[in-house]
């Protein structure tokens, strides 16, 4: 987690700019379904946080994004 926190911001909390280096070697076969769905929340939950840009979703904006309403786990 340490490594990954690091990594993250290394690359400004830019995740597509993390997959693109350190994140290459990485598996995202799940995230990458259903259009990148699971992608698209991951991006948005570690999303940066400034004046310009408030950021994460709240839980319960996470719980209704597509790639959650479309599992089991949604609610």
């Amino acid at each position: 987690m340490r490594l990954f926190n690091s990594q993250l911001l290394q690359f400004d909390h830019d995740l597509e700019a993390w997959r693109r280096g350190p994140g290459r070697s990485m598996d995202f076969t799940l995230l990458d379904r259903q259009k990148g769905a699971g992608w698209d929340l991951a991006a948005k939950l570690l999303a940066k946080r400034n004046a310009l840009n408030r950021g994460r979703p709240s839980a319960a904006g996470a719980l209704r994004h597509r790639f959650l309403a479309s599992t089991p786990f949604g609610l």
